[in-house]
């Protein structure tokens, strides 16, 4: 009965062991397929600025590492008057409930915004952002999602193999 117990609680300690999903947008879109919808894709060119810039920021509370992460950049960009910031590099130093962070990277706005013209396509096409490989005019299908693991299948055939093995011992 005693090995059965141990058997049974190293199981569950191996079977609880979770994986966390982390996610991280690069880029900001909308997958709308289906019959009836109409996209009418806008572009745009991004003007870098060449001067890297440096900004300090401090902060306390206990928010947390990303929420003080998110200010600083916030600031960064509303200092540099810039949408976006390009290869952004952080230096944080925390203790107890202060923060300070230092964001250094290049300043950059969006401008001139227009519908997409042909010579922008063949652009894409070049960099292989496009791929026309279904024909021009036909929209991808978007993909199914995988199926998940059969972990807690295999976690129960473990646990029915251990009482089996504990009844036939005792």
């Amino acid at each position: 009965m005693k090995q059965m117990v141990l058997l049974g609680a190293a199981v569950l300690s191996l079977a609880s062991c979770s994986l966390q999903k982390q996610t991280t947008n690069t880029s900001k879109t909308l997958g709308i397929y289906g019959a009836g919808v109409i996209q009418k894709p806008v572009v745009t060119n991004l003007k870098v600025n060449p001067q890297k810039f440096t900004r300090n920021y401090a902060g306390s509370g206990s928010q947390g590492i990303a929420y003080h992460k998110s200010q600083a950049v916030a600031k960064a960009m509303i200092e540099n008057k810039a949408d976006v910031i390009i290869e952004p590099a952080y230096k944080i130093t925390s203790s107890a409930s202060d923060v300070a962070i230092v964001v250094t990277g290049y300043a950059g706005s969006y401008e001139n915004f227009r519908q997409l013209t042909g010579a922008d396509s063949s652009l894409l096409v070049e960099a292989g952002i496009i791929n026309y490989n279904n024909g021009p005019g036909e929209t991808p299908a978007p993909q199914p999602a995988k199926k998940k693991g059969k972990g807690a299948l295999v976690a129960l055939g473990i646990l029915l193999a251990g009482a089996a093995v504990a009844g036939s011992v005792l």
